[in-house]
């Protein structure tokens, strides 16, 4: 079964939305499929659409919330005029982020494929620890194959998201920055409260994150996933549970985070979390502020992120759990 794809036209857009560096503005069609297609120079080229999209693309779940619907799509096209089409500075949660991203992969022709991931529920709570509790199947992130050589990439996280493809490879678990003192490395394991401990078709990658500063050198599990393909019709059952567990923190908190950058480098983050707006570049945190109102909010996502709500928008959080009073 053949998967949707973008138009050149579509693609074209996609660059300007995502303020990719010239160089890697290619041609849809040959000159986008000899580059994705080479090694050395699609590994670059992929690893310039990921950055680009992590600072342009936000993670964020404001169609909760400043919505009537407070419901989401994951239709390519739907995404696609969510993010680039309206002109808004819109981005969504992982299915949303990630969808868009492997359709434009695949439309540029990159050999790539969708899996799942299960989200680690106290890698940002305060049980942090050594012992991850792996939810169910909830995240999307793609897998991209340069001919022996295979690469996870993920734009739909939220902090801390690799920032990068890292080399799916058993043989190492060398870290790589994430940003400024932030670390992240795969591994290959069991995870814990299965049943089977044992057979290598019960291993998972692992993606984990460290600050390099930190005096406890703790390594923290964000996710873990597979390397079996999941089918659009996994992706809709998954997103019909986000959009109708009303209990999930997608409809408890508004959440908003994107990279920043300088000079087409990764420097910093911004952070929006229900009236928390924190900011950060080079490991120095430049502000973390309590927002008033409901103004300060909207304000504060269109001066960071980049998000120009409409007013149907904004006054459709009004009496909803989430307005700020």
């Amino acid at each position: 079964m053949e998967r949707p794809t973008y138009t050149a036209a579509q693609l074209h857009a996609y660059y300007e939305r995502i303020s990719l560096p010239r160089p890697w503005r290619l041609e849809p069609g040959k000159d986008s499929r000899t580059a994705a297609q080479d090694p050395r120079r699609g590994l670059k080229f992929l690893t310039a659409l990921q950055q680009s999209q992590l600072v342009s693309v936000p993670f964020e779940n404001l169609g909760f919330h400043y919505s009537t619907q407070r419901t989401v799509s994951i239709d390519p096209l739907d995404i696609y005029e969510k993010i680039i089409g309206r002109g808004q500075g819109r981005g969504g949660h992982c299915m949303e982020a990630n969808g868009l991203f492997g359709t434009v992969l695949r439309s540029l022709g990159f050999d790539v494929y969708p899996v799942c991931g299960r989200v680690n529920a106290t890698a940002s709570s305060s049980e942090i620890g050594p012992h991850p509790q792996f939810r169910g199947w909830n995240h999307m992130l793609h897998i991209v194959t340069f001919g022996t050589a295979r690469y996870v990439v993920d734009v739909g996280f939220g902090f801390p998201e690799m920032t990068r493809p890292l080399a799916l490879d058993q043989s190492s678990t060398t870290p790589v920055t994430i940003v400024a003192s932030q670390l992240g490395r795969l591994r290959r394991d069991f995870i814990p409260h299965t049943i089977r401990q044992s057979g290598s078709e019960q291993l998972l990658w692992i993606y984990e994150t460290r600050n390099a500063l930190a005096d406890d050198k703790l390594w923290i599990p964000s996710y873990c996933f597979t390397e079996l393909e999941f089918l659009p019709a996994d992706f809709k059952m998954m997103n019909f549970f986000v959009c109708n567990s009303l209990d999930l923190f997608f409809h408890t908190d508004v959440i908003c985070f994107r990279y920043l950058s300088e000079d087409d480098e990764i420097v910093g983050s911004a952070h929006l979390s229900n009236q928390r707006l924190r900011l950060y570049k080079r490991g120095t945190k430049l502000v973390d502020t309590i927002l008033q109102t409901e103004c300060d909010r909207v304000r504060a996502l269109a001066k960071h992120f980049n998000v120009d709500l409409t007013d149907e928008e904004q006054t459709a959080i009004e009496s909803h759990r989430t307005e700020i009073r």
